[in-house]
C-alpha cells in the first residue's frame, strides 16, 4: 500500500510530462528554465510512461538521476559559455534558447552546440553570432568527420586570415568540403595541418579557394595531407621571398611579386607556368637548392593540372 501511495502521489501532484516540465522551469527560473523544461520533460515522460514499474523510491531516485542528467549537462555547458559571452549584448538566457533552436533545426546535440558556441566567441566571434556560427561549424563537423571544435578551429581561422565575417562560414564549409570531396583527404585532416598554412596564403593574397585546390590536387594525386600542407607552405615562402631565387626571377619575368601577381588575380598554377618556361626542372628554379627536394612532389601535380 505505501509503494503504491508514493507512486500515486507523484501522479497527483504532476500528472502529466508537460506539468512536470513547467514545475522544473517555475522552480529553476531565470537561465535555468530552459534547461529545466528539458529535464522536466525527460522526468515527466519517464514517469508517466513507465508508472506501473515506479513501485519503489529507490527506482524512482534511478529515473530522477537519468532525467536530470542532460538537462544539468546542458546547463553546466552554457555556464561555461557565459564566461567569456558578452551578455550585456546577448544575455544567457537568449542564448540558451538561441542554442535549443538549432540544436531542433539541426538535430545536433544541444550540448555540442553550446561548446562549439564557447570555442567560437574565444576565437574571436561575436557574441550575437556565436550560436549561428556554431551551428555551420557543428554541421561541417558531421560532414567533414571531424569534431566541432576542430571545426570551428579551422572555420575561424580562415574567416580571420582573409578578413571575412561570420556570415561567410557558410562559403568557407563549402570550399572545405568541396576540398574534401575532390581530393583524398577528410575536413578532419585538413583541420590539423591546412590551418598552419592559411595564414601564410591569406598574406600572399593566395585565396583560400586557390589554396584548397591545390591541396584537393596533390592528395588526389597520392600526396598526404599533412605532406600536402607542408609543400605548400614552403613553396609559398620561396615564392613570396622578395630576396629568394625564385622571388627575383619572378620579378623579373613579370616586374611583380608574388603577392602582387595574387592579387591581380593570378593563381598559384599561372605563377608556376611563368616559371615552367625559364627551365626544364621546375621543381630546382621554384626553390633555392637546400630546399629543392621539399618542393619537388608538389609541383609537378600543380603544373600538370593548373590551380585555378
Amino acid at each position: 500500500m505505501a509503494k503504491q501511495s508514493l507512486a500515486s502521489a507523484y501522479v497527483q501532484i504532476i500528472p502529466s510530462a508537460d506539468g512536470i516540465s513547467g514545475k522544473l522551469a517555475e522552480v529553476m527560473g531565470g537561465e535555468a528554465a530552459s534547461a529545466g523544461k528539458i529535464s522536466g520533460k525527460s522526468l515527466g515522460s519517464a514517469l508517466v510512461g513507465n508508472l506501473t514499474k515506479v513501485v519503489a523510491a529507490a527506482g524512482i531516485g534511478k529515473m530522477l538521476q537519468s532525467a536530470f542528467t542532460g538537462g544539468t549537462a546542458f546547463e553546466s555547458a552554457m555556464a561555461k559559455v557565459g564566461t567569456i559571452a558578452d551578455t550585456a549584448k546577448v544575455p544567457l538566457e537568449s542564448l540558451s534558447s538561441q542554442v535549443l533552436q538549432v540544436s531542433g533545426d539541426m538535430h545536433i546535440g544541444a550540448n555540442e552546440i553550446a561548446e562549439a558556441a564557447y570555442q567560437a566567441i574565444s576565437a574571436g566571434q561575436d557574441t550575437g553570432n556565436a550560436v549561428a556560427f556554431a551551428g555551420q561549424a557543428s554541421m561541417l563537423a558531421t560532414a567533414g568527420f571531424t569534431s566541432s571544435a576542430s571545426a570551428v578551429d579551422i572555420l575561424t581561422t580562415a574567416l580571420n586570415a582573409y578578413g571575412k565575417g561570420a556570415d561567410e562560414a557558410g562559403h568557407v564549409s563549402d570550399v572545405l568540403l568541396t576540398t574534401q570531396n575532390l581530393g583524398k583527404t577528410s575536413v578532419d585532416e585538413l583541420a590539423g595541418s591546412m590551418g598552419r598554412v592559411i595564414p601564410l596564403a591569406a598574406a600572399y593574397n593566395v585565396s583560400l579557394e586557390n589554396l584548397s585546390s591545390g591541396l584537393a590536387i596533390m592528395t588526389a594525386n597520392g600526396i598526404a595531407t599533412a605532406e600536402a600542407s607542408t609543400y605548400t607552405k614552403s613553396m609559398l615562402n620561396e615564392l613570396g621571398d622578395t630576396g629568394s631565387t625564385v622571388g627575383k626571377i619572378l620579378k623579373q619575368q613579370t616586374g611583380k611579386s608574388f603577392a602582387e601577381l595574387n592579387a591581380d588575380g593570378k593563381s598559384l598554377g599561372d605563377v608556376l607556368q611563368v616559371l615552367d618556361t625559364l627551365a626544364d626542372k621546375p621543381d630546382v628554379i621554384v626553390v633555392d637548392p637546400p630546399r629543392a627536394g621539399i618542393n619537388y612532389k608538389a609541383l609537378p601535380k600543380i603544373l600538370k593540372y593548373g590551380v585555378d
